[in-house]
């Protein structure tokens, strides 16, 4: 019954188009001028990770059930000499997956930080995370996080969900074993941090709202 639709995924624009032919997809947006500070000489690196050893291996983001627990231990246990920094809540439904990584030394959970600090951190990062299980609910999603991390400067590694694909600097392993390879292929060839943001910077939120005004008018058409 609506007018038109919009949504944020491919896989979503599959299943709602069949319901509404007047169905369009816009893919999130970011903050790309607060995540670019990240970038910024002048920003600092938070005292609980600088002194970290590296590499920093970093997620921020809602600690809920989709997260893939096994695989952040498997990649603490494979980079042990380095750190996995985890920052964000911890949703209830997750409390019981999450224990799998208690005692694992070189896991650090932060808690949840201040939006305004989140480039701060993402600075300290080698490599960011989108450890997303394989599920219908992600298979359908478009993880707002991995624009921010790119924003940043940062190379992603993600699990294989179809959104991460189209992004040219974040790396998808087709299973455990590859996720971790993949990160350390990011690790052994880096990216300046400055061309890893540039290519991103054409996905602001005020370039999504252009978007939607240009659909809303075919629709008034």
């Amino acid at each position: 019954r609506s007018d038109f639709v919009v949504v944020s995924a491919e896989k979503l624009l599959e299943s709602k188009a069949k319901f509404n032919e007047k169905t369009f997809l816009i893919r999130h947006g970011v903050d790309f001028v607060h995540f670019r500070k990240s970038l910024d000489p002048a920003t600092e690196i938070p005292a609980e990770v600088a002194n970290l050893p590296k590499p920093i291996i970093g997620f921020h983001g809602l600690l809920a059930d989709w997260v893939d627990f096994a695989l952040i231990k498997k990649t603490a246990e494979h980079f042990k000499e380095g750190s996995v920094v985890l920052i964000g809540k911890i949703t209830v439904d997750a409390e019981k997956k999450i224990k799998i990584l208690d005692n694992i030394p070189n896991i650090h959970f932060l808690g949840r930080k201040p939006y305004t600090e989140l480039p701060n951190y993402c600075k300290a990062f080698d490599v960011a995370l989108n450890p997303f299980e394989i599920s219908e609910l992600t298979l359908a999603a478009n993880p707002l996080k991995v624009r921010e991390y790119l924003a940043a400067g940062l190379q992603v590694v993600s699990t294989d969900i179809p959104e991460i694909r189209i992004l040219e600097d974040c790396l998808a392993g087709a299973d455990h074993d590859d996720f971790i390879a993949k990160i350390e292929h990011v690790l052994a060839n880096p990216k300046p941090r400055a061309e890893v943001s540039d290519a991103i910077a054409h996905e602001s939120w005020d370039a999504k709202v252009d978007e939607l005004r240009v659909i809303m008018q075919k629709v008034k058409e």
